[in-house]
């Protein structure tokens, strides 16, 4: 790799870390609620990886497992 390339990229990283470390910083002096903590760690995660944090509830997750078990599941079972 080119050296300038690689010093650009490390200037890169460094700011991507500072960045990070400032906002987590700034957020950590206040005291917040959980949710509020949740929202900063996703803006920073979607922020430095470029993909959004989904979250689903434990209904969501229990209702999706439940409808694939009913795929797969005889009937005569779920009445049961």
């Amino acid at each position: 790799m080119d050296g300038r390339v690689e010093s650009r990229r490390k200037k890169l990283i460094g700011r991507r870390r500072k960045d990070f470390a400032d906002e987590y910083e700034k957020a950590s002096r206040t005291k917040r609620s959980l949710r509020q903590v949740q929202a900063v760690l996703d803006r920073l995660y979607e922020k430095f990886s470029g993909e959004r944090v989904v979250r689903t509830s434990l209904r969501e997750c229990l209702d999706d497992w439940f409808d694939g078990k009913k795929t797969e599941t005889a009937l005569t079972t779920l009445l049961n």
